[in-house]
């Protein structure tokens, strides 16, 4: 009896020191490390050199022999003293907006790579996305580039300020209002999805 109460006790432990797991469209603002809907992912904002905010995203990779291993991958590295947050949506694509930088405030701070950022506000998507042919590609969407904003969570649209100002540069308009998948569309990000959590289950 006692050695089922250890082991439930090391289970509660266990548990309660597990990142937080955000629900599918919810805006984060914080530092901090958060578990994607699934639980198969890690959200990690951390703060970098000099004050900069760094968002990164963890999840597994190809097993090394029994032991699994994790792949990470850095979304940005944003300019101190910038608004930012971020969102996962129900498709596990990241979501994540950067305001633009302050001209006050002079010329921007140098990152950790010694590179110097754009100063207009952007939003920046991490996951699948369609290309303009219909096309299910996996990658980086700089949507406040191309236009393609398919599928963003209302949360995270509602919060972008400044929607038709020129803080955002030569960009195609963004839209009213959210644009929602197609049916066919979000059948095939569904699938993917679940082939990655597959392949994430098995270590490949």
């Amino acid at each position: 009896m006692s050695a089922l109460c250890i082991v439930a006790t090391l289970i509660s432990v266990v548990v309660l020191r597990l990142p937080r797991r955000l629900e599918a469209g919810q805006v984060v603002d914080q530092i901090g490390t958060y578990r994607f809907p699934s639980g198969s992912r890690h959200l990690e904002i951390v703060k970098a050199e000099e004050g900069h905010v760094q968002v990164m995203l963890n999840w597994p990779g190809k097993r090394a022999w029994f032991l699994p291993t994790q792949v990470q991958r850095s979304m940005g590295i944003i300019d101190a003293g910038r608004e930012w947050f971020v969102s996962v949506d129900e498709h596990e694509r990241t979501w994540l907006f950067v305001g633009p930088w302050d001209p006050q405030w002079g010329p921007s701070r140098k990152g950790p790579s010694d590179e110097s950022s754009c100063h207009v506000s952007m939003v920046i998507m991490e996951g699948n996305w369609f290309l303009p042919d219909g096309t299910l590609a996996g990658g980086t969407n700089v949507a406040s580039e191309n236009g393609e904003w398919t599928g963003v969570p209302t949360e995270f649209f509602d919060r972008i300020p400044d929607k038709e100002s020129p803080v955002w540069g030569n960009i195609p308009k963004i839209p009213a209002r959210p644009v929602p998948f197609t049916e066919i569309q979000a059948r095939k990000l569904a699938a993917r999805l679940a082939q990655f959590r597959q392949f994430a289950a098995w270590g490949f």
